[in-house]
């Protein structure tokens, strides 16, 4: 999904030298769960974590991986595992790919237990979260619209340029 990755690299550029280059790397996949992803799980004919380490070596450089996932997981049945995958995927990743790591909390109107997944993500270190309580849906209370994806992108690329500005 390339949902915020247009506004991110738009906003990314603004920061960086004249003549930088962005190289999105895509690995979104709707509808998936974080314990989908951890196990490797072949899902809409994607194995998805074995994608995300595929992908990530046609990319000279990683600065950041932007993760906007848990509204399949913020329902009664997979709310309460939710960190029991979420705590040993976020470091694989990060072992694996060894960057910042940018997560968008859940909005609220993504129903009653985004909290509860939101409540979660607060408490594994070393994620840089995204505020997304303000934002809005496009009328399904799931996906975010238009505007509210731009803001996003661009939330991510304040994110990533605060990170980058501690490594330095």
């Amino acid at each position: 999904g390339l949902d915020c990755g247009i506004s991110f690299a738009k906003e990314r550029l603004k920061l960086l030298p004249p003549g930088s280059q962005i190289a999105l790397v895509p690995c979104a996949v709707g509808g998936s769960s974080i314990k989908q992803w951890l196990y490797d799980s072949l899902y809409r004919n994607n194995k998805l974590y074995s994608n995300i380490l595929r992908k990530s070596k046609l990319a000279p450089k990683i600065d950041g991986v932007l993760w906007m996932q848990g509204e399949n997981d913020a329902n009664d049945a997979m709310h309460a595992e939710f960190p029991l995958y979420a705590v040993p995927f976020f470091d694989q990743l990060r072992s694996n790919l060894n960057c910042p790591i940018h997560v968008a909390l859940l909005p609220s109107f993504q129903g009653p237990y985004s909290d509860s997944i939101n409540n979660h993500l607060k408490k594994i270190p070393g994620l840089n979260l995204i505020n997304t309580s303000d934002l809005n849906h496009k009328g399904d209370t799931l996906h975010f619209d238009s505007n509210s994806q731009r803001i996003l992108g661009a939330r991510f690329a304040e994110s990533v340029q605060h990170t980058l500005s501690d490594i330095k």
